[in-house]
């Protein structure tokens, strides 16, 4: 079995997707057709690779503003989205006399690409009245700058940030050019709990879900089913359990599957759809975020078929499937500049192929997650998604955009782990090497298994960086 994500051996025999895209300048519908309805194959080569990097266009793909317009057409349809101001000045007035304002940003490529990344503000009267601690944009407005420059420094001051001066760098694109395509809406804020959901990609009927409810404080995440019944798994989270209870979330799943089914909206999508619940209960729309296409998964796979006794482990958690058996290359430590610095410093040479992220660079996350074939955590379900509200775009798009996902919890990331390869990576990381640590897995959209490739355990990087 060929394990090369990089090879063409294609079934069905359909031309790799760089041919059919030179040829015809998109990929003809009824090889997506094809693409998104054969079953999976074990072998990463061929089909997987093409599904894996599937582009389904849509009327959104070239709007300037994905948040405002979107969300005029979601409110046009019935729904209830927060009211959105005219101008920055109206926007401003209101929260000069008692209202709260978010300042949200926008760009075409916050829609079907990078998440997270370009600051956002919060702006009422107490935010406009701090002495230490400003924003770029209480900072500007102070100094009596226009509200014209208050936008110019706001944007810069994001593209100065690592993440997204990483991420520009990492994808080739000139920050003034990126500039001149940045843009903000002003939305009125509604309290409450911040909301996500997004469909499951393999297994219909089963949905992702995390809240935030930063006033109270409380969080929680859950996999579901579309009565809002939690899989077995971890005890529900007392401190989210009134305002985000069954009845709660089979309702908030009954408004993303109504948004995600309008008419502009690709019904095969499984959007990241960011919602907020007021004090009263209303579910109140906010974002529509691209993610991955959703593809039946295969048969469900056999425990039998895994034995501890050949060194397999169970996943706590799974999204997306697979396949009965792959073997990756999972990324356990990048190179830095520094012994102390995890933020990586070098440029993916499209080798990669799974990662435990373990690093703290945003940028680097959003540029490489849509391209990844899976991504590995080493928390616990319960950890991993508790985290994953709390840190909102950037563990949603590690665990959400990647073809596949498992969460391993403690236990098993030490088994796969030991003491003696984490000694070999921290000497790789001394060194500024890169790690990577061999892996078996295999998952059905609902379980998954991983095991320590019994031939290999630690590599260094193929390539110095």
């Amino acid at each position: 079995m060929s394990n090369s994500p990089n090879s063409h051996n294609l079934p069905l025999n359909i031309p790799p997707l760089e041919v059919l895209t030179a040829m015809t300048g998109q990929v003809p519908e009824d090889v997506k057709e094809r693409i998104l309805e054969a079953p999976l194959s074990d072998d990463l080569s061929g089909l997987r690779e093409m599904a894996h990097r599937l582009h389904i266009p849509d009327s959104w793909d070239d709007i300037s503003q994905p948040k405002q317009e979107i969300g005029d057409y979601v409110e046009a349809s019935g729904f209830n989205v927060p009211h959105r101001f005219e101008s920055f000045e109206e926007a401003l007035h209101v929260a000069r006399t008692g209202g709260t304002v978010l300042m949200r940003s926008e760009h075409p490529q916050e829609y079907d690409g990078f998440s997270g990344l370009l600051e956002s503000y919060r702006i009422n009267q107490e935010s406009l009245a701090r002495t230490s601690y400003l924003d770029v944009i209480t900072e500007r407005l102070n100094a009596g700058e226009s509200l014209e420059d208050v936008i110019h420094f706001a944007k810069w001051d994001s593209l100065d940030k690592l993440p997204m001066k990483r991420y520009l760098g990492l994808s080739n694109q000139r920050a003034e050019d990126f500039y001149d395509e940045m843009s903000y809406s002003f939305w009125e804020y509604i309290p409450g709990t911040n909301v996500m959901v997004a469909a499951d990609d393999a297994i219909s009927g089963r949905y992702h879900i995390t809240a935030r409810d930063r006033a109270r404080p409380a969080a929680g995440g859950w996999i579901v089913d579309a009565a809002g019944i939690e899989e077995p798994g971890p005890k529900e989270f007392p401190n989210m359990k009134d305002a985000i209870g069954q009845e709660m979330r089979a309702s908030l799943i009954q408004a993303y599957e109504s948004i995600r089914h309008l008419p502009r909206f690709s019904e095969r999508i499984c959007p990241i759809m960011e919602l907020q619940v007021d004090a009263d209960g209303k579910i109140w729309f906010l974002q529509y975020h691209k993610a991955r296409p959703f593809r039946a998964a295969p048969e469900q796979l056999k425990p039998d078929d895994y034995p501890g006794s050949d060194g397999w482990y169970k996943a706590e958690a799974v999204r997306g499937a697979l396949g009965s058996l792959v073997t990756l290359g999972a990324a356990l430590w990048y190179p830095t500049n520094s012994s102390y610095n995890s933020v990586p410093t070098y440029v993916p040479d499209g080798s990669e192929e799974a990662s435990f992220d373990a690093h703290f660079d945003h940028g680097f996350s959003e540029f490489i997650a849509r391209s990844r074939i899976a991504y590995l955590s080493a928390k616990s379900r319960q950890m991993f998604y508790l985290d994953m509200a709390d840190n909102s775009h950037e563990l949603r798009s590690r665990w959400l955009k990647p073809y596949g996902a498992l969460s391993l919890g403690d236990t098993v990331f030490e088994a796969l782990v030991p003491k003696t390869t984490k000694d070999t990576i921290l000497k790789m990381r001394r060194e500024h090497q890169m790690a990577r640590v061999v892996l078996d897995l295999a998952s059905d959209g609902r379980q998954g298994f991983v095991r320590l490739n019994p031939e290999t355990e630690i590599q260094p990087a193929p390539t110095a960086y």
